[in-house]
């Protein structure tokens, strides 16, 4: 076999392996047909949303539930078993995010923040699913072998946290759409690497820069200790999912021109924080139904924020 044969050969090979890693794998889906399956929420934008909730108990994270609504791949739920969580009081919890439409490397460790992972699932949405996701929740260890190698300058890094995701395999107005849509939803967005390190950086400095960095590398041991990429979301086929006055009877007013999120905190007579209730990312004017039946019990003061603007407030019980 001649040289020209021979790189013939080596293409195809490098093809081959390129195609598998962006594969996306099926393997752990678990499809749920149900219709008495429980939904979070239901809303009448047509577009591609999601949502989460996460519960607190005694000022820590208790449960967590995260659903994606995409009128192309389905609705999927995310329930309890896939989210993990940190050993400090208020932290936040992770989510395993491994949707099958979505393209993932195979060492990639797919958990981050559950509101964040609204809005990035939205950036993905917009971009038809087309980035291979490279990297999100890091170990120190790894940080610190970035670190040797001079891809970063510092020990610390969002992803240890599950603050950040990276991408790649995208095109120069792909990266200025993602910068813009990052911009909207108040991300960072960092393109940097070279050559088949080329990547996009997208993290949430919202809460990134509210935790105390000394406590990151003891934090991201947990969360990495946690994190079992084996489990996977139940995905849910609602048969009886519209029209359900009673099932959905919590609903919520999202207006603006723009991209929005809404946001809502469940907190008890003395102010103390024990659901917060987020989703998005909705274009205009819309209106979103919550199903109740999934928080405790009790009375509630319920605050209400549209793009973290306070739109209102009221008072509902739960029976």
């Amino acid at each position: 076999m001649g040289f020209k044969g021979f790189k013939i050969i080596k293409s195809f090979l490098l093809l081959f392996s390129f195609l598998q890693i962006h594969s996306p794998d099926t393997s752990l889906c678990v499809n749920v047909i149900n219709d008495n399956f429980d939904a979070l929420y239901q809303t009448k934008f047509s577009g591609f949303t999601s949502a989460c909730l996460i519960i607190y108990k005694d000022g820590n994270f208790e449960s967590g539930f995260f659903q994606i609504s995409d009128p192309k791949n389905g609705i999927f739920f995310i329930d309890n078993d896939n989210f993990i969580r940190g050993s400090f009081k208020h932290l936040y919890p992770l989510v395993n995010f491994s949707a099958p439409f979505l393209q993932i490397k195979d060492n990639a460790i797919t958990f981050v923040h559950p509101i964040f992972l609204v809005k990035f699932l939205h950036i993905a949405s917009e971009m038809n699913f087309n980035q291979r996701i490279t990297d999100a929740l890091r170990n120190a260890d790894d940080q610190e072998r970035y670190k040797r190698k001079g891809w970063t300058g510092s020990d610390k890094s969002p992803h240890m946290v599950g603050l950040a995701v990276d991408i790649g395999s995208y095109n120069f107005a792909e990266s200025k759409q993602i910068s813009e849509l990052c911009s909207l939803l108040n991300l960072r967005f960092l393109e940097h690497g070279a050559g088949a390190n080329r990547h996009i950086h997208i993290q949430d400095n919202s809460i990134w820069e509210k935790l105390n960095q000394s406590y990151i590398k003891q934090i991201s041991h947990k969360f990495n200790s946690d994190a079992d990429i084996d489990k996977f979301c139940r995905i849910a086929s609602f048969n009886k999912l519209e029209n359900d006055a009673l099932k959905f009877s919590e609903a919520f007013n999202i207006t603006g021109m723009g991209l929005n999120t809404l946001r809502v905190e469940y907190s008890d007579v003395m102010g103390i924080v024990h659901a917060t209730f987020f989703a998005g990312v909705i274009e205009g004017d819309s209106r979103i139904y919550f199903n109740p039946s999934f928080l405790p019990k009790g009375i509630y003061r319920v605050e209400i924020f549209n793009n973290e603007i306070e739109t209102g407030s009221k008072i509902i019980a739960i029976n």
